[in-house]
C-alpha cells in the first residue's frame, strides 16, 4: 500500500527502525541529513507491506535527476 509520512508521525521512524536492521548507521545518516535539509519522508514516496499491523516490507522511491554528458 502507498502510505504517507505526513498522515503517521510515527511512520518514519518505524521504517527507518526496518531499515537500520538490515543497514546498520541508515539511521544515523537519514537524521543527520535532515539537519541539513535532506529529508527523507519529505522526499520520497513511501510503499509498504505490513503483517498483523506491523511493517515487514519497505521501499520509498526518490525522484533523481539524471545528467549525462552534462545534458
Amino acid at each position: 500500500m502507498i502510505a504517507d509520512y505526513a498522515k503517521d508521525p510515527e511512520l518514519f521512524e518505524s521504517c527507518i527502525n526496518l531499515i537500520n536492521e538490515c543497514f546498520p548507521g541508515c539511521k544515523e545518516f537519514a537524521l543527520n541529513a535532515m539537519k541539513y535539509g535532506a529529508s527523507w519522508p519529505e522526499a520520497s514516496i513511501l510503499f509498504i507491506i505490513e503483517e498483523q499491523g506491523k511493517i515487514i516490507a519497505h521501499a520509498g522511491v526518490w525522484p533523481i535527476t539524471l545528467r549525462l554528458n552534462g545534458e
